[in-house]
């Protein structure tokens, strides 16, 4: 099930104010949205999704369910202005033969421009989203603070608790 035309305009309404926030349910899992301040004059979409951010989500090595929810970043090996200056130094032939050059790495993070691009991500990517019942959001809250006390988290995973801080 999706959310209305209404239903999304007033989550993009909602996100696209300073430390707006809303809670989703998508295919199962818990996604809290928060908007937080990533620079001094810049405010950034987060996504946390079941509570929490993991360093092994990240990674763009091994895959994870959970990756389908965050931004995927590519970025290449080499700058364009550094692969040129290596043209000229090695020449053209043996940098096409290089992976290294010619490759890129992928990674994945939990942070979105505006309310809108993390709304419509999450519309393209899962089945069935809804906006999460306060008595669900008080239950995942209560399960991540539970977590953080009996130490049950990875050692680089950053909780909403600790997020909102």
């Amino acid at each position: 099930m999706k959310l209305s035309k209404e239903e999304k305009e007033k989550l993009i309404s909602e996100l696209s104010m300073p430390w707006g926030s809303a809670d989703l349910k998508c295919d199962g899992n818990l996604i809290s949205l928060r908007v937080r301040r990533y620079t001094e004059l810049t405010f950034r979409v987060m996504a946390y999704i079941n509570g929490y951010m993991k360093g092994s989500w990240v990674s763009g090595r091994t895959p994870v369910p959970e990756q389908k929810f965050l931004r995927k970043c590519v970025r290449a090996n080499v700058s364009a202005a550094k692969k040129a200056q290596l043209v000229k130094e090695f020449g053209k032939r043996m940098i096409a033969k290089s992976e290294y050059v010619n490759g890129s790495f992928t990674y994945y993070t939990n942070d979105w421009s505006s309310g809108k691009a993390v709304i419509n991500h999450l519309f393209k990517v899962c089945d069935s989203i809804s906006i999460a019942a306060e008595a669900e959001v008080e239950a995942m809250r209560a399960a991540t603070i539970e977590d953080e006390v009996k130490g049950e988290k990875d050692e680089r995973s950053v909780s909403l608790q600790a997020a909102s801080v």
